[in-house]
């Protein structure tokens, strides 16, 4: 049997993916259901980035690389056979916090967020092990708190896109623009 999953990119109400899926299910593959309109940006987690020399080029160092999350199911996109896509729920572009959040990932893309309960508090801690730097938020009675260290400064740069983003009206996700290049890659907005 072949464990590479299938993902199904559709919207919670249809009948003909609840059918292939039913038959993926029959034939014992993997399937992992989601709609990005709905589900984004929680309970699904995507952290995906394509490597060198495109898609396409897996076994040079290129393609998918990263995972997507839902719940407690993970996918490893290297080794997705098939992407299902099937009428997914549009993504609501008028959403400020979604594009906040957004906003916010690019700023520290490799970084993971963590919600923790800690001393009878929240603790927000974002954390980039590849840069090995660390951020923790928290509120202390009527004010926010933030701890960093490493070699980046996690959530100067975080609070710098974000205050980038403001200054220029918090233009929704439709008018972004994700350049991707040689140099690396860069988000504007107009």
């Amino acid at each position: 049997m072949d464990g590479r999953p299938v993902l199904v990119c559709t919207e919670s109400e249809d009948a003909t993916a609840d059918l292939v899926i039913t038959e993926l299910n029959r034939r014992r593959v993997p399937v992992i259901r989601f709609d990005p309109g709905r589900d984004f940006p929680t309970p699904v987690v995507l952290a995906a980035r394509i490597g060198a020399g495109g898609a396409a080029r897996a076994e040079s160092g290129g393609g998918w690389a990263g995972r997507l999350t839902f719940g407690k199911r993970t996918a490893d996109l290297s080794a997705v056979r098939a992407l299902y896509h099937r009428r997914p729920t549009p993504c609501p572009t008028g959403s400020g916090e979604r594009t906040a959040r957004f906003v916010a990932q690019f700023a520290a893309p490799r970084a993971q967020r963590l919600v923790l309960e800690r001393d009878g508090r929240t603790e927000h801690v974002v954390i980039d092990v590849e840069a090995g730097a660390w951020a923790v938020l928290f509120r202390d009675g009527a004010r926010w708190m933030v701890r960093q260290s490493g070699a980046v400064r996690l959530w100067d740069e975080i609070t710098g896109c974000l205050a980038r983003w403001q200054a220029d009206g918090c233009p929704p996700a439709d008018r972004m623009r994700l350049h991707v290049g040689p140099g690396g890659q860069r988000l504007t907005w107009g």
